[in-house]
């Protein structure tokens, strides 16, 4: 009867390492997760009809994400963010970006007003933080 208090505390020990182990593998893989899964990157800008900025974006990431509200777009030169009103999402072809998100590896357009005769510099960050910018000549 002596040996059994020893072999039952080294299996608690076990048990408390294996779901210490499962709680940080947990973490980690939703930290990752959050950081991988929702990535862009620009493909392309050009301006159309002299006055609209146009910038191609690509979900590069795993997760699908919805542009207007995880994606911020603003003014590079100012630091000023564009408004909802001011931008217009949409896929590449023109269809409008449904509640479900942009799906991982699909193209967003994101159209802005660019001055005539300016250039326009556009910086787009996710909400993973990571930040591009174009710079358009309208």
């Amino acid at each position: 009867m002596k040996g059994i208090t020893p072999i039952i505390a080294t299996i608690v020990l076990l048990l408390i390492t294996v779901a210490l182990a499962g709680a940080a593998w947990n973490y980690l893989w939703q930290y990752w997760n959050s950081i991988v899964g929702k990535q862009i990157e620009m493909t392309d800008a050009f301006c159309v009809g002299g006055d609209q900025a146009v910038v191609f974006i690509r979900n590069s990431g795993t997760n699908p994400f919805s542009p207007a509200t995880e994606i911020t777009v603003a003014d590079a030169t100012t630091g000023t963010a564009y408004t909802a009103a001011q931008v217009t999402w949409s896929y590449a072809d023109g269809t409008p970006i449904g509640a479900s998100g942009l799906a991982p590896g699909k193209i967003s357009k994101l159209q802005v007003a660019c001055l005539t005769g300016s250039l326009c510099k556009i910086r787009v960050m996710s909400s993973s933080g990571r930040a591009h910018t174009a710079s358009v000549q309208c």
